[in-house]
């Protein structure tokens, strides 16, 4: 019996009557399949990819870190190293204005005797100063009294007294 002639000899009602399928529904339906299957393909070709993108993206992320790091660290060494030395620096420096300010304590000191005889030796100055200039004012009043006139006439007799006494020792 051919296969054909089985179902003609099947009777059904209007309700139960087998909807004959189009075969280009079937079609359509294989090729939504087939798009599904793709599209869930490409889904998780997508999130495999995403999570390639993800992990790459991590690890440089976590590459940039580290290297922050390294760097923070690296900086803050040499922070600190410049720190040190700089203290040290500070140090000397403090030490030599110490020192500096004990040498001119010590010149001051110095200084002080020195200018506390001054005002007696000022003194003295002045007064010796005082004293001459009162001596050559009196020396030159005495000058400006001589009588140059009366000194030039005694002078000529003099020398008239002198010159026959110098003839008679035979000079």
């Amino acid at each position: 019996m051919n296969n054909n002639e089985d179902y003609n000899d099947i009777k059904f009602s209007e309700d139960e009557m087998p909807v004959e399928q189009d075969p280009v529904n079937m079609d359509e339906i294989q090729e939504q399949e087939n798009l599904d299957d793709v599209q869930e393909q490409n889904r998780e070709t997508d999130t495999a990819e995403l999570v390639s993108i993800l992990v790459k993206d991590h690890k440089k992320l976590l590459m940039t870190q580290r290297i922050t790091n390294v760097a923070v660290l690296v900086l803050t060494l040499a922070v600190v190293i410049l720190t040190i030395a700089l203290s040290n620096s500070v140090t000397n420096i403090s030490r030599y204005v110490g020192d500096t300010k004990i040498k001119v304590e010590d010149f001051i000191a110095t200084a002080n005797k020195s200018l506390e005889g001054i005002d007696t030796f000022v003194e003295n100055a002045n007064k010796t100063i005082v004293d001459s200039q009162q001596g050559i004012s009196d020396a030159l009043s005495q000058i400006n009294n001589v009588d140059i006139d009366t000194l030039n006439e005694s002078i000529a007799d003099l020398a008239a007294i002198i010159g026959p006494l110098a003839k008679l020792f035979g000079r």
